[in-house]
């Protein structure tokens, strides 16, 4: 079969009519992330981005509270400190992340 793709093709064809196989079908995307209850953090321009990376973060921690209060602290206050306004967010965003990362990285669990 492999010196002759239209027997291949033949192969396929005939494995998918007998049911043998299915036909691919596109990945579906993942679900947004849950943001029924924002918190502390429904004044930040989040992206999807954000949200995944933060639920994914603080998921299951008995510490979830005090650390989603905490990130939105670290956001403002480096956003504030941002003299050019259109990168604000970024420097907000970034400064959060960074903390974040480093909170639930280095031991401090549950």
């Amino acid at each position: 079969m492999a010196d002759n793709p239209d027997l291949a093709d033949l192969a396929v064809a005939d494995a998918l009519q007998q049911g043998m196989i299915r036909e691919a079908s596109p990945p579906e995307p993942p679900p947004p992330p849950e943001r029924e209850d924002p918190g502390p953090l429904a004044d930040l321009p989040m992206l999807h981005g954000d949200w995944t990376f933060v639920l994914a973060r603080v998921q299951g921690r008995s510490d979830r509270a005090e650390l989603l209060k905490e990130y939105a602290n670290r956001w403002l206050e480096a956003s504030a400190a941002e003299p050019i306004p259109h990168k604000r967010d970024n420097r907000g965003r970034r400064a959060a992340n960074i903390w974040l990362r480093e909170e639930t990285d280095h031991g401090r669990h549950n």
